[in-house]
């Protein structure tokens, strides 16, 4: 065994140290020490006043003269042992004073008064050093000095019989019993909290681990999802014949389909260590449930059933809320009735129901599928729980979908329920209740980005980014608006770049994981050497809270994820961009 591991440890994945359960048995050494101070402060104290009370003057100084300064110095121990904490040695040392003040009290006042009743109070003491020191040498030295000090006076005492000896003997064997009782009951307990306290910081670290790995695989999976869906969308704008068309649209829908298991993989993850926030503004929720719908009608028609609608007679219904995730919830839903459904067809219901500024939304997703038996409805809503557990299972997915949708209803501090009938079909129930909103005018909004884009005007752009088929697909996006662009590699290449160039850039997309420097270092360069700096956008992958906040703090302005919507990029360059901002 190393000399470094705990003695009788508990376990054998241990990874604290002797030296550490030692430093937390000090601790409680010098808890018991303090309470012993305390305690022989107080009794002595008291008994320092009976002595001038009941005892006869001409022997009060002298029991006073050992009285009252054991008590002086149990108030000084602990009032010390309060401020800092002693090392091993002089726990035990003092442990050991204090007791020989108690032994020096017991037979003291024996000697002087002839009080054959402290007998007991030296049983006493024996037992109370096997209840009040936890290190064995101590425990040791003082019981064998009181046993000592007791057969002493015993011999010297007249007329005492075998109800002294029994007294020793029984206080020894109680003392013996309670010392050796509670001192590996204490140590098991100081291995078995600092075991949990390992386990803890393991477990912590192996979350902080997990953070690093959804960071890492957030970049590495949507950096060449960039590429893949900026390409098609870029090819969508050239001419093609109906049948590229729909080659096009085949391939976009199935790395639609990709992102959206990466979106699942990394959702869930945020929503199981609380770092996920909605978004919440004005929504239509009719238009909403209508847009999801027409989203999976062609899935539908492509298996030859059915979807329908069915929403209110209004024309909208504005709410607040986070439509772009009610919309992930029903989409999810609504592709599961599709997926599960061979024959007839699935149908989305919206019913509303006002209750004074908020307004209660019921959404009903009923499928003429196989259904869901009984025994799996319960499981339906766990992580990766899917119906069918074998290879041959027809339909394949992650198994998070409905997790998500549990958690983010959850969220939403709504409810959500399924009723299901084998052969006959499932529906599932989801309810939320939303203030209600004022309507938002999207021609409006449409109009006002075209004038604020046309405002815009000529930019000269600098990207820095280090992969090849991103760069291709900026500069595209960028050339198409009749931008200059220069593209570098690395975040050194951007400062020198940025710093060099005259007149200077209107805009920075700069990707935040390079070669050589990083974005944010190279950020923070820029934005401290430049009098005026340009607006600077952080382009990454990373796309969780923590880190897009570390982004804003190292001094980029603003943040458009990975994969980029062409949308999201061009508004955010109008906000930053807009005149008079």
């Amino acid at each position: 065994m190393s000399e470094k591991e705990p003695p009788g440890g508990i376990g054998v994945d241990q990874h604290y140290t002797a030296e550490a359960v030692q430093s937390e048995m000090n601790v409680i050494a010098q808890n018991y020490l303090k309470m012993l101070g305390l305690t022989l402060a107080l009794y002595y104290g008291l008994r320092s006043v009976g002595y001038f009370l009941k005892f006869p003057p001409e022997i009060v100084p002298y029991l006073a003269a050992i009285s009252i300064p054991s008590a002086l110095i149990g108030i000084g121990v602990f009032l010390y042992c309060r401020i800092r904490q002693l090392p091993q040695v002089k726990i035990e040392l003092t442990t050991f004073f204090l007791g020989c003040l108690v032994i020096l009290n017991v037979f003291g006042n024996m000697y002087l008064t002839g009080n054959k009743n402290q007998f007991f109070s030296a049983g006493l003491a024996i037992i109370v050093f096997g209840i009040s020191t936890t290190q064995l040498r101590v425990w040791f030295a003082l019981v064998l000095l009181c046993v000592a000090t007791f057969i002493v006076a015993a011999a010297n005492m007249p007329v005492l019989g075998v109800e002294v000896i029994s007294l020793l003997i029984g206080c020894l064997l109680i003392s013996i019993a309670a010392f050796f009782t509670r001192a590996p009951a204490i140590r098991k307990r100081v291995e078995l909290q600092l075991e949990l306290e390992d386990k803890a910081d393991s477990l912590e670290g192996a979350l902080k681990a997990k953070d690093r790995f959804l960071a890492n695989m957030s970049h590495e999976l949507r950096t060449p999802m960039t590429g893949v869906l900026g390409m098609m969308d870029l090819l969508r704008s050239t001419e093609l014949n109906s049948e590229q068309d729909q080659l096009l649209k085949t391939a976009k829908t199935s790395a639609g389909y990709l992102l959206a298991i990466i979106n699942d993989i990394l959702d869930y993850s945020k929503l199981e260590s609380g770092k996920f926030e909605l978004n919440v503004g004005p929504m239509d929720a009719l238009a909403m449930t209508r847009d999801v719908a027409g989203m999976l009608r062609s899935q539908a028609e492509a298996k030859g059933i059915s979807v329908t609608v069915h929403t209110p007679a209004a024309g909208d219904l504005w709410v607040l809320g986070d439509s772009v995730r009610l919309g992930q919830i029903l989409f999810n839903l609504l592709g599961n009735a599709i997926k599960f459904t061979e024959k007839g067809g699935a149908d989305i219901y919206l019913d509303a129901e006002e209750e004074g500024d908020t307004v209660r939304l019921t959404w009903r997703v009923c499928d003429s599928g196989a259904g869901i038996p009984k025994d799996r409805i319960g499981t339906l809503f766990e992580r990766f729980e899917q119906l069918g557990d074998d290879t041959t299972r027809a339909q394949t997915g992650t198994g998070l979908g409905l997790a998500i949708i549990k958690e983010l209803v959850a969220l939403m501090e709504g409810d959500i329920s399924v009723e299901s009938t084998v052969g006959e079909g499932s529906e599932f129930r989801v309810a939320v209740t939303l203030p209600k909103s004022q309507k938002v005018l999207r021609e409006a909004s449409v109009q006002a980005a075209s004038e604020s884009m046309a405002a815009v005007g000529h930019l000269k752009v600098l990207v820095a980014e280090d992969n090849l088929v991103n760069q291709v697909l900026i500069r595209k996006l960028m050339t198409a608006k009749g931008w200059e662009v220069m593209v570098v590699a690395n975040g050194e290449a951007a400062v020198e770049a940025a710093l060099a160039e005259k007149p200077g850039f209107d805009l920075v997309l700069m990707d935040v994981r390079m070669p050589v420097m990083d974005g944010p270092t190279a950020t923070g360069i820029i934005k401290e050497k430049m009098k005026s700096p340009p607006p600077i956008i952080a382009l990454t992958a990373n796309t969780l809270t923590p880190d897009v906040e570390s982004y804003l703090a190292a001094g980029m302005d603003a943040h458009v994820g990975k994969p980029i919507v062409i949308e999201e990029l061009m508004e955010t360059i109008q906000s930053l961009l807009k005149p008079g901002r």
